[in-house]
């Protein structure tokens, strides 16, 4: 419904806006809402426009939408065009949904198989970019673990993603061991 207004309580809503409305109903797996993404980016034509419906589009939680965008972020899909490195960093930065990272969970391991050739094919900007915001966000011990033997074995991968994964990494850590205190805080309570 606030779609078809010029402005809500008092606040016009302008382009930037309804673009915000979109991309957070897409989030939310709005039904339609593939639909109203391509009615919106028809009246908003501009580069702007075509990052928010990318963003809007690559955010809908399915699993085959999800596995879909992975194959057009690394440019394994001979039926989209290669995207630029603006677009794929935009679209990278709506893959995971915190709220469900069941969705995301199928990249896990081939996230790390297929970053040495990604480093070796993209631009840094790029590899860097993946190793940021691709990262696997389902938080492990398992996944840990292969992200130790990882580095292990590729100690010369450009230094950026190296940064990356053990930024990363640490993030995870932390988390881990913070579960590790909660469970062990719950068990003295009982």
């Amino acid at each position: 419904n606030w779609l078809q207004q010029k402005e809500i309580a008092g606040f016009p809503l302008d382009q930037e806006r309804r673009w915000a409305i979109l991309f957070r109903l897409a989030n939310e797996g709005v039904a339609l809402i593939r639909k109203k993404i391509a009615t919106e980016l028809h009246s908003d034509k501009n580069d702007k426009g075509r990052l928010w419906a990318l963003a809007a589009e690559a955010a809908i939680p399915e699993t085959e939408n999800k596995k879909l965008w992975w194959k057009r972020v690394l440019q394994e899909d001979p039926h989209y065009e290669a995207l630029s490195i603006e677009k794929a960093r935009r679209i990278m930065g709506v893959f995971h949904a915190e709220d469900r990272l069941k969705i995301t969970e199928f990249m896990e391991d081939d996230f790390l198989k297929k970053l040495p050739k990604i480093v070796e094919k993209f631009p840094d900007k790029f590899s860097t970019s993946f190793s940021k915001l691709m990262y696997p966000k389902h938080c492990s011990e398992k996944l840990d673990q292969k992200v130790a033997q990882f580095l292990k074995k590729h100690p010369d991968l450009q230094v950026g993603v190296l940064r990356e994964l053990r930024m990363n990494q640490q993030l995870h850590q932390r988390t881990l061991e913070a579960r590790a205190l909660s469970r062990s805080h719950e068990k003295s309570q009982k």
